[in-house]
């Protein structure tokens, strides 16, 4: 049974058997649309179905509405990860670190990671980035510590990000180097 037809069982008995054949619909649906892989996805973007069907106007197919509050709620909860690092933490490696009397090696990292810090900040408060630009830029932010950390590779950093954001892979690329590009400009 298609998403639209038991939308349609669904208004014929809302409270009834119609309920329970619009969720069946909806899960499998939103399962397909992850691919069976992100469970906690499937279920919060059933549950907003459910929560948001009351507004659902009838202006478009209901799959084009159920398809868009599903990748709303992706967008979503990457973003929500991200605001989970309380701070951007870029890893320093100091090579030949300078010896000044008085100062030792963690008061230069220290400052040498708020500076980046402030950098990093002053590129996501840029006015001609997007919120997408910004959620990129983040999630290199976080590859970069898992390149050092555990040793990951530029490759697996753009496969995490491209199913992070439900786009393949080819598609992180090219949408990293339109970003670099429009980074050199000046604002």
């Amino acid at each position: 049974m298609t998403l639209q037809e038991a939308y349609q069982a669904y208004l014929k008995d809302p409270y009834g058997g119609g309920k329970e054949i619009l969720g069946e619909a909806v899960l499998h649906y939103y399962t397909g649309l992850a691919r069976g892989k992100d469970d906690d996805l499937i279920m919060d973007a059933c549950l907003r179905f459910f929560e948001k069907l009351p507004q659902f106007r009838g202006d478009s197919n209901i799959s084009t509405w159920a398809y868009r509050l599903f990748e709303n709620r992706k967008i979503d909860m990457v973003r929500d990860e991200i605001e989970a690092i309380d701070d951007v933490e870029i890893d320093l490696e100091l090579k030949n670190p300078a010896i000044v009397p008085g100062v030792n090696d963690n008061e230069i990292r220290q400052k040498e990671k708020i500076d980046a810090q402030r950098q990093v900040a002053s590129i996501l408060t840029r006015q001609d980035l997007t919120d997408d630009d910004r959620l990129l830029i983040r999630l290199k932010l976080d590859i970069e510590d898992q390149v050092y950390d555990k040793g990951w590779n530029e490759a697996l950093g753009d496969e995490y990000i491209a199913e992070k954001l439900g786009i393949s892979v080819n598609a992180v690329r090219l949408r990293w180097q339109k970003l670099k590009k429009k980074l050199q400009k000046p604002q």
